[in-house]
């Protein structure tokens, strides 16, 4: 206990505080604020090293005597440590950042915040929702990773995290175990535009007076009728269609109300309409997979959901949506998204307004006129730049709008450590100020023993200038006695 209650072990605390903070302002700036937070800020052992900060802290206060009138600066510097940290550990634990979003005429109480959870619910015999969600998803190296179960009515469904992709897309792709059945993508395409077409063995879709049937009997005249059997491809069809392969660019008709064999590499055309088969797959599963960058794409999870003795892959898309899948006998919506606050109170927007440079459509600036109402009582404000609404512990920032200019959304901060933090840097100056007075502070004793050192070298300079300047040599003394006996002989 000595030796945890040191000011070594003080000092080596202090040390890997600061480093902490100083790794974590690099990893921020490369990586994120997320990951900064999940790898420093919000760590067990973070927390932990503020505490044990305090505690010996606390403990040499006493231990060294200082709540004496003779000690107070020393009191007063020591004491100021104490309202950071608990400022700092009131901040972390109770305060959060968020938006509020309010189009004109309305009003809302509910703040998306900075933190994402993850969020797994279905529907119990009730009806009721039955949800779990899980908000620290980064592991302590910065990535990605959840293992979240959800209690259904006595039955466990488990959503465990696979891969995080940062810019990709859903598509079709070959299941591997041959369990899934069989699919189409066709891409027609006219003067006009170009519609995707994607069917399920045994699906149809009518296109016009055009039936495009996939392992399904077509019920109309005009008909396109895609067969699968044994892994390969054939086309059946009422039209007149042309098939131009790719490699040569020749053209021969197919056989008409006939199989003919359906490949990747032709361009179909008939009446003015072209079509190419996309994908043709004997088994499919949607999976989310990575794409080019300059492609169009958006983030999103790949996880695995269990449930009843069964399990699939789905895609969870990063944004407030999420989505639904079946497994087992329950349909579930999991959801990667923002979570949602509510506050004590309402704000509504009675009008968002944007002023502009004269001339110009750019903006100079822009106000929300609100009316903050909390229970029976009400008052309107209006919130602009650097123009700041605090109202129950709550800060509210104009932040941005939205692009019809008929709504507005509000930065909101909830900080119940700034006041503690605010009073620990205010005595930290008071303490710092009147230790350089206190004559029992060790800043006045070594101001005093440098300016003690410093006569002392003074003195010692002045005696040595002294004494070089009155020893004369012997020799030159007896010369100049012996030349003034000479001359006064002369004389």
């Amino acid at each position: 206990m000595k030796t945890f209650f040191s000011m070594e072990c003080a000092s080596v605390m202090l040390l890997i505080l600061a480093l902490a903070c100083a790794i974590a302002t690099f990893v921020e700036t490369a990586y994120g604020t997320e990951v900064a937070w999940a790898m420093v800020y919000s760590t067990a052992w973070f927390g932990a090293l503020m505490v044990l900060l305090g505690i010996n802290l606390t403990y040499n206060i006493y231990r060294y005597r200082m709540i004496k009138l003779r000690t107070l600066p020393a009191l007063i510097f020591h004491a100021s440590f104490l309202f950071m940290l608990a400022g700092a550990i009131l901040t972390r634990y109770f305060g959060f950042e968020g938006n509020i979003h309010i189009r004109e005429g309305g009003e809302s109480s509910i703040v998306t915040t900075k933190d994402e959870v993850v969020q797994l619910l279905t529907l119990g015999s009730d009806g009721e929702f039955i949800s779990a969600d899980e908000s620290k998803f980064l592991n302590g190296a910065g990535r990605m990773n959840f293992d979240l179960n959800l209690d259904v009515e006595g039955r466990i469904a488990n959503l465990k995290f696979k891969e995080l992709v940062e810019h990709g897309e859903l598509k079709w792709v070959q299941d591997p175990t041959g369990q899934a059945p069989a699919r189409v993508e066709l891409l027609f395409s006219n003067n006009v535009g170009s519609q995707n077409v994607s069917l399920q063995s045994g699906e149809s879709m009518d296109i016009g007076e055009l039936s495009i049937t996939f392992n399904a009997e077509p019920k109309s005249k005009n008909f396109i009728y895609i067969k699968s059997k044994d892994g390969k491809f054939y086309l059946n069809s009422s039209l007149d269609i042309n098939a131009t392969k790719m490699a040569d660019m020749s053209t021969a008709p197919l056989k008409k109300n006939e199989d003919n064999p359906l490949g990747n590499l032709l361009l179909y055309s008939f009446d003015g309409i072209n079509f190419a088969p996309v994908s043709l797959l004997s088994s499919a599963v949607e999976k989310f997979v990575p794409v080019d960058a300059n492609l169009p794409g958006e983030p999103g999870v790949v996880a695995t959901l269990s449930f009843a003795g069964q399990s699939r892959e789905i895609y969870v898309p990063r944004d407030s949506h999420g989505a639904s899948y079946k497994v087992g006998d329950k349909n579930f919506i999991v959801a990667l998204a923002p979570k949602m606050l509510h506050l004590p109170f309402k704000i509504a927007l009675r009008d968002f307004v944007m002023d502009r440079y004269p001339g110009t459509n750019s903006p100079s600036g822009y106000k929300s006129e609100i009316t903050l109402k909390d229970g029976n009582s009400s008052f309107d404000y209006d919130i602009f730049m650097n123009h700041v609404l605090d109202y129950g512990g709550y800060r509210f920032f104009q932040s941005s709008y939205d692009t019809d200019e008929r709504g507005t959304v509000l930065s909101v901060n909830k900080d119940p450590g700034k006041v503690p933090t605010y009073i620990g840097y205010f005595l930290l100056c008071v303490g710092m100020f009147f230790n350089f007075f206190n004559r029992g502070s060790r800043f006045f004793k070594l101001s005093r023993l440098i300016s003690e050192n410093t006569h002392l070298a003074r003195e010692k300079d002045v005696n040595s200038k002294n004494s070089a300047s009155s020893s004369v040599p012997v020799s030159s003394t007896e010369s100049s006695v012996s030349k003034r006996t000479k001359k006064s002989r002369r004389g």
